[in-house]
């Protein structure tokens, strides 16, 4: 059925009276938030209402669609109405809603196993990161809510949500939910046991998928070829044997990576931000190191992993004096001084850097190009990435199975 939310509708009023208006206009006229109007407008493209113009990646314009195409539009609509109302007779449902909010979805068998249990919602086709509008939308009906890290869940979010009983989040991390209105609102919080690590060998692998893109970017042979240049000179490749390693933290993938690297013959130094309770010894290492010796005696710092609190990388540890030259960033928890970096890159004392999971994510996902990552993303040397560390086909299959037995096994 056609459902229009006020937002929607002061979209479709100010389009009327402008005829043809851009996103930044609009957003200007609405006073709203740019993503949740993007959301909001997106949606309306989709029903048929509103027609979008792309002219270019950054100009795009949008327009009602004509009276004849709005018209089978709410014809359409209105019929499935009158079929609701009147055509079908009003039967009672006691099994408990199940809202999958987000692009995340179980595979069809594993849907149709909980369906004798659930009554399911799911939206196909939604991007990976959602409005907090949106999240209210689908939820505020639910018993059961099943998330994927696509929006940060606040009090107010959760307080319209007054069927809320469980959440699930198909991830091992919390931290994007209020973890005490929770609590106050008796919803209990199921996330994915750190200890049966769905990502397993997932991100351990983009590690080294990183590390190489940076030692030797063969991606720029590739598109020099692609471009008829058949030639192997003016490529500065660099060898990963003998090269002196920083690794930052030893909960996961810290851990699993540096007997690897001794296998490349590398040294290996370590840093322990977290305090895990193991011996240097048993790591290879007469001790740990704080990360300022990593910068100071290494050719390479990789970040693996999350942290019991951010790490900032400012002009302390990256330094024209700094010996690393090489740096990998795959954790959430770190505050990057973008500036400063820039300016080392500039000065070549940073030979590449690869940037996979950034810490801002929520601020800036559907307008990552105008970011403050705009000051680094475009040098030839400097690799950044959607957040692909975790994802390949066997870890999402791991996690399903995870999701699958958490939903099987609640009692409502």
């Amino acid at each position: 059925m056609l459902f229009l939310t006020k937002e929607e509708q002061n979209i479709i009023q100010i389009i009327h009276s402008d005829k043809r208006i851009s996103l930044s206009e609009l957003v200007r006229k609405t006073g709203g938030n740019k993503s949740s109007i993007h959301y909001q407008i997106r949606g309306l493209v989709d029903k048929g209402i509103i027609l979008q113009e792309k002219i270019s990646s950054r100009s795009i314009f949008y327009s009602l669609a004509n009276p004849e195409a709005l018209k089978k539009i709410i014809e359409k609509h209105s019929q499935e109405l009158t079929n609701v109302l009147l055509k079908i007779p009003k039967t009672s449902n006691n099994k408990p809603k199940l809202v999958f909010c987000d692009w995340y979805m179980l595979p069809e068998e594993m849907l149709k196993k909980l369906e004798g249990k659930y009554e399911i919602v799911t939206y196909p086709g939604t991007p990976s990161h959602i409005s907090q509008e949106a999240f209210i939308l689908r939820c505020q009906d639910a018993d059961v809510v099943v998330t994927f890290f696509s929006v940060d869940i606040t009090r107010a979010m959760l307080e319209k949500c007054k069927q809320l009983k469980i959440l699930v989040t198909a991830s091992i991390s919390v931290e994007n939910i209020d973890l005490d209105a929770c609590k106050d609102f008796g919803i209990s919080i199921h996330s994915l046991d750190p200890q049966q690590n769905y990502k397993k060998g997932a991100r351990t692998e983009f590690i080294f998928v990183s590390l190489f893109s940076l030692l030797k970017p063969i991606y720029k042979a590739a598109e020099s070829l692609r471009i008829g240049k058949f030639d192997y000179q003016g490529f500065n490749f660099q060898e990963l044997r003998g090269k002196s390693i920083g690794i930052v933290g030893i909960k996961r993938e810290g851990k699993e990576i540096i007997p690897i690297l001794r296998l490349f013959g590398c040294t290996v130094l370590i840093s322990n931000p977290d305090s895990i309770p193991v011996e240097p010894a048993d790591l290879g290492v007469t001790e740990f190191l704080p990360i300022k010796d990593l910068f100071e005696q290494c050719e390479v710092v990789i970040f693996p992993e999350d942290y019991d609190n951010v790490i900032h990388i400012n002009t302390s540890l990256m330094n024209p004096n700094m010996k690393a030259e090489y740096f990998l960033f795959h954790s959430y928890t770190l505050k990057l001084d973008l500036d400063n970096i820039r300016a080392l890159i500039l000065s070549r004392k940073i030979k590449s850097i690869a940037i996979d999971y950034i810490a801002e994510i929520f601020n800036i996902f559907d307008d990552f190009l105008t970011s403050d990552y705009r000051k680094v993303m475009n040098f030839p040397n400097v690799i950044i990435t959607p957040e692909l560390g975790f994802y390949t086909e066997q870890s999402m299959q791991r996690n399903y199975q995870q999701v699958f037995e958490i939903l099987n096994n609640i009692t409502l």
